[in-house]
């Protein structure tokens, strides 16, 4: 039924971070493509090769073929759904109310939660595979832990204690290098046992297994305590240099857009669902929404847990759907500076209110006197639920009316505007495209210069000298307002590209240099390296095409030195070598060496360039013996 319904989809486009992410998997064919591909990821600390290891299948659909991506993450969306029921089988099995029916409350459990709308932009954003990978390892480890402490229970096996507690850790890691939210598993764990397993005897000595179940409950918060004693700075420069709002307005927004998250498990609306959330709303303390929800938050708490403690099963259950569905939200909904709203994380966050309703329909079939009633509501909802997924995956297979939908559901969301104008340029439709982005860049809320960059490089192929002059004087206006930089990035480089190919009638490549110094000066691009990085190379190859070869090694090195990469590395060197400063390139090339990834892709990265060096000094000995024959 995943796939019947997921096929709808097929026609889907592209999403906003796939190219960034995948784009080395075309090159996976030779060894040293491999090994950058697997170990040179950038999408988070740890390069989650776990997860670009999981890609590999997807070599030949790149990068025609999107759909041939999502097909690959339904298979580890059934594999996790399998997980589910096995992990929710053998929690409710020790449980006398449901012993003759585990088996199904936990079969209607993993179809409730693998139909969930809220799971279909991680399934169908090709690179949020990387969500449902880590979510794999994730129900693992989860699976493992239940089994040794179901098994083990007053028994003190430590032979199976030992060999569990070694799958648990190695499954644990595996999704921590599949996504960093895996660590995550060890507040799962600590909720499935305080909620769940409590009332089984204890697998170790008493007084160890509760200072080890304490210690679980306190371990992430403890973390990001310690995250942000010892990374305030850090953290602070990162909001200061690529977000538009503060810890301060990031924590209030995140306890409104909690709610959101609930209200969409609970009660899916197919518009309220897309991949575009970036123009969300931004509150602070002042406001009487995120006070309200906190309120709201404190009380749902306080009313599940004084439920709970009346002996009902079905409110045990309840305090664990809270429980489990804010530890999921631990890392990405606090301080940590990420951008405000993703559906995907709710991927395991959601599996709470999937238990907690196959429980209540059970005890609700005991209770009732009309089970025809509760079978008929649970059907109903259940399938609302699946024809909202379908309408999803409709719309997601038909890309242009997609994005007009998520732009109206969305008005304020750049990510959203880009889609549309992209989708119009795709049909010839230029014009249209052009309209879209210019008319949001003119938004006073949502004044981006992201936006303008790609009219610009866009009006290229349409607009006169005199349009272009124009837009270009606006965007260097813009850049004193600019507020998040990270969205230029990929922007500059096709204006830059067109520029220097001569398809912007009237603008020089100076006029382009002199708008990318207004924005190097700007003060969130001098602190925010990554951006720093693009307008540093952007500047080099400005330079390259003067012929001014000094400051192409200038501009070059400097964004070499904020974002160290092979491909520039090498640019430098050869540059270098073709200008004649071969003993120059050859020191280039031992100083470059020594910024090459302390991980595995390091060893492509030296062997590469040390195949450079050697080429070169061949090239020098060559010339030698010439000269002397």
């Amino acid at each position: 039924m995943l796939f019947w319904l997921y096929s709808y989809a097929k026609g889907l486009q592209w999403g906003f971070d796939d190219w960034i992410n995948l784009k080395d998997l075309s090159q996976v064919s030779s060894f040293d493509g491999l090994v950058n591909f697997i170990f040179g990821g950038i999408a988070g600390p740890t390069g989650r090769p776990v997860s670009l290891l999981a890609f590999l299948p997807n070599y030949t659909d790149w990068p025609s073929n999107p759909y041939g991506f999502v097909y690959g993450t339904l298979i580890w969306h059934c594999l996790n759904m399998l997980l589910v029921f096995l992990l929710v089988n053998r929690i409710l099995k020790i449980h006398n109310e449901f012993a003759s029916s585990a088996m199904w409350v936990a079969l209607v459990s993993a179809v409730m939660w693998a139909v969930m709308p809220i799971h279909a932009s991680a399934i169908l954003l090709p690179v949020q595979r990387m969500t449902l990978v880590s979510a794999f390892f994730a129900l693992v480890s989860m699976n493992i832990f239940v089994y040794w402490r179901t098994r083990c229970a007053g028994k003190g096996n430590y032979l199976m204690t030992v060999v569990s507690l070694a799958g648990v850790a190695l499954a644990l890691l595996l999704s921590v290098y599949a996504k960093e939210n895996g660590v995550l598993v060890i507040a799962y764990l600590a909720v499935i046992e305080v909620c769940l397993l409590g009332h089984l005897s204890a697998p170790l000595n008493k007084r160890v297994w509760s200072f080890v179940v304490k210690a679980a409950c306190l371990f992430i918060p403890l973390l990001l305590l310690a995250y942000l004693y010892l990374k305030w700075g850090s953290i602070h420069a990162s909001y200061a240099s690529s977000r538009n709002f503060d810890v301060s307005e990031r924590l209030a927004t995140q306890l409104v857009i909690l709610w959101e998250y609930a209200k969409n498990l609970i009660l899916p609306r197919a518009t309220a669902f897309g991949p575009f959330h970036d123009g969300h709303a931004i509150f602070s303390w002042q406001n009487l929404v995120p006070l309200g929800a906190l309120l709201a938050w404190v009380a749902a708490v306080s009313a599940v847990l004084a439920w709970s403690k009346t002996g009902s099963m079905l409110g045990r259950i309840g305090l664990f759907s809270l429980l489990f569905f804010l530890s999921g939200h631990l890392l990405e909904s606090t301080f940590v500076p990420l951008e405000l709203y993703f559906e995907h994380r709710n991927y395991l966050p959601a599996l709470g209110w999937a238990i907690f309703l196959s429980v209540a329909l059970v005890q609700a079939l005991k209770n009732a006197h009309q089970k025809a009633v509760v079978w008929t509501v649970f059907s109903v909802y259940i399938t609302y639920n699946v024809f909202v997924v379908q309408q999803i995956t409709s719309l997601w297979g038909q890309p242009l009316f997609a994005a007009e939908m998520w732009t109206r559901a969305q008005p304020n969301s750049t990510r959203a505007a880009q889609m549309l104008a992209r989708e119009y340029s795709m049909i010839g439709e230029s014009g249209k495209a052009l309209e879209v982005l210019d008319r949001f860049s003119l938004n006073e809320v949502s004044s981006r210069l992201d936006v303008k960059i790609q009219a610009f490089t866009l009006a290229c192929s349409t607009e006169s000298w005199v349009g272009l002059d124009k837009r270009i004087n606006l965007m260097t206006d813009s850049v004193a307002a600019l507020v998040s930089p990270n969205g230029i990035a990929t922007g500059l480089q096709s204006m830059g590209d067109a520029v220097r190919r001569n398809k912007c009638e009237g603008i020089s490549l100076k006029r382009y240099e002199i708008f990318l110094s207004e924005l190097l000066d700007h003060r969130k691009i001098k602190i925010n390296r990554r951006v720093r990085h693009y307008v540093y190379y952007e500047l080099g190859l400005v330079a390259e095409s003067m012929e001014r070869l000094d400051d192409f090694i200038k501009y070059a090195k400097l964004a070499f030195l904020d974002f160290p990469s092979l491909s520039v590395a090498q640019k430098i060197a050869l540059e270098l070598f073709k200008s004649g400063h071969e003993e120059e390139s050859l020191a280039w090339i031992d100083e470059a060496v020594g910024y090459a990834p302390t991980n595995i892709s390091g060893v492509a990265w030296s062997r590469s360039l040390t195949s450079l060096r050697n080429a070169i000094i061949d090239i020098q000995a060559m010339r030698s013996q010439l000269n002397i024959e």
